[in-house]
């Protein structure tokens, strides 16, 4: 099937998908999608709220790629593997901050940035024991910058530009999620109506979000080649273990009202029985 649509913001977008039923058990999927995007008001206005000034940066944002996937489907046991190419064009950003070096607060405007997602999933699921199920996700994946990107500073008082250049962006990382991700949970039904799970994920390799005025030209100059290698090295943090648990009970009632009868159901679940302590945001 294919898909194409018109929508607030979208300037043109297109999908298709194709399903190949090997046999009741065994499907292949193929989804390949483009998407034009006209410019936002954040990234055509520096600062919408309080100027109409433009930003230098308007340009039609470009996404597309593709996924290709195995699928395989039987009483007990279900299992994919997926893998993907994502590729972005021409995304822009504006931020104001205070810089340091100039002493008063700028305008920072980022242009041409192109970015490209790869990555790989893998799920199984079945049941060990009659009452017992196990799911197993293990992702891999890399997302980088494929282009250094241009930017420009502009005085917050009188808009005049300060500062321009390009960012050392290419081959940089550009997600700060985890590189390789693996999941189990393990999901215990007694009887009918409780359910009883604990879930464990361990991320690796998650870099901080970056902080990408810091790969400017202009700072480069200033420091040694000790020190920009330093800068170009997007920190990481340590691995992580998280460990989760559930419960939950399912209640359901049937009543009688003018001679029909009626099914009334609801639950009642406890989550995060471990506590477990998620960091959301690591930034430089």
């Amino acid at each position: 099937d294919a898909q194409e649509s018109r929508g607030l913001g979208d300037v043109y977008k297109r999908q298709a998908q194709l399903l190949y039923k090997l046999n009741g058990r065994i499907y292949l999927r193929s989804i390949f999608f483009g998407q034009w995007l006209a410019p936002s008001y954040q990234s055509i206005f520096i600062d919408p709220d309080l100027n109409a000034f433009g930003s230098p940066y308007r340009l039609q944002e470009k996404k597309w790629g593709a996924d290709l996937s195995f699928f395989y489907r039987a009483p007990n046991l279900k299992t994919s593997l997926s893998v993907y190419h994502h590729q972005t064009n021409n995304e822009t950003d504006n931020k104001m901050f205070y810089h340091d070096a100039y002493g008063l607060f700028v305008y920072g405007s980022i242009g041409h940035l192109n970015s490209i997602l790869q990555g790989l999933e893998w799920a199984v699921e079945t049941s060990l024991l009659q009452n017992v199920k196990i799911n197993y996700v293990t992702t891999l994946s890399n997302c980088f910058y494929t282009d250094d990107a241009n930017y420009q500073y502009l005085d917050v008082n009188n808009l005049q530009i300060k500062e321009a250049g390009l960012l050392h962006l290419r081959d940089m990382s550009k997600s700060n999620g985890p590189v390789m991700v693996n999941a189990i949970s393990l999901i215990y039904q007694p009887i009918y109506g409780y359910t009883f799970g604990l879930t464990t994920v361990y991320g690796q390799e998650r870099p901080v979000a970056m902080n990408l005025f810091r790969r400017s030209d202009w700072v480069r100059q200033k420091v040694d080649p000790i020190t920009w290698d330093q800068i170009r090295q997007v920190p990481l943090l340590k691995d992580q273990l998280v460990m989760n648990a559930f419960a939950s009970r399912f209640f359901q009632f049937i009543t009688k009202r003018t001679k029909k009868r009626v099914r009334w159901n609801t639950s009642i679940s406890a989550r995060n029985i471990l506590n477990a302590l998620i960091p959301i945001i690591a930034y430089e």
